[in-house]
């Protein structure tokens, strides 16, 4: 048996981006403010390591994993839009406003359960005010893919046979708890459905506990591809 060789490499990157905005979830509409896009990618790490050796005398077996683990992009907590700027919609595109104590510009309804809104501005941290636009991420996704080469006589000059076997997500095949793969939701999670009095404050009518992440299930599945590749 031939030891043919070991190949890996490693990689981080990090992007963040600024943009300017006027549409999207800003508060006040149409007023030019910048914040985190929601095309930044915060971090990743990526990693890929091969190992051939020949078994069988001229013919090579390679074992090559690809991995990377990444920071979910970004989202924003958000409001309904109802009653705000002369708008009847209940688009989500207002920010998010966290009250304070005894907060003369918000008043709850009969059916807004103060206690399970105060225990999720409790569990993520945010201030009196509205939320920065863009401060919350999704999940981190963990993915390892999983290729063998096993190189095959071809039977005539001048070509090359090989098999193979492709396992994506090769996490998920070992456990299913593991590589679930997420992202941002695509639109910004509405955790507060409100309309503005005559007096000008905000009515919170309902609170609903959602989150930033959305899980891709068909991502998420492991999957195993045999194929022959041949040459020539």
């Amino acid at each position: 048996m031939q030891d043919l060789s070991r190949r890996h490499s490693s990689a981080y990157r990090c992007s963040e981006r600024l943009s300017v905005i006027s549409t999207g979830n800003v508060l006040p509409q149409n007023f030019l403010v910048s914040g985190t896009s929601n095309h930044e990618s915060p971090h990743r790490f990526t990693a890929r390591v091969s190992y051939g050796r020949e078994f069988l005398a001229g013919y090579e077996t390679r074992v090559t994993a690809q991995w990377f683990r990444a920071k979910g992009q970004p989202q924003s907590w958000v409001m309904s839009s109802r009653g705000l700027e002369g708008s009847n919609s209940s688009n989500r595109r207002h920010l998010l406003y966290v009250p304070g104590p005894n907060d003369p510009n918000v008043v709850a309804g009969p059916n807004f359960d103060v206690q399970a809104f105060s225990d999720f501005v409790a569990a993520y941290g945010l201030e009196q005010g509205f939320v920065t636009r863009n401060d919350q991420y999704s999940r981190w996704t963990s993915r390892m893919d999983l290729r063998l080469d096993q190189e095959l006589p071809a039977f005539f000059d001048g070509a090359k046979a090989r098999l193979y076997v492709k396992v994506y997500n090769f996490l998920n095949m070992i456990n299913d708890e593991w590589g679930h793969q997420y992202d941002a939701q695509f639109f910004s999670p509405d955790v507060v459905t409100q309309s503005v009095n005559a007096q000008g404050q905000y009515v919170f009518e309902r609170f609903n506990n959602l989150s930033v992440s959305d899980l891709q299930e068909t991502q998420s599945l492991w999957q195993v591809r045999l194929g022959v590749q041949l040459e020539f």
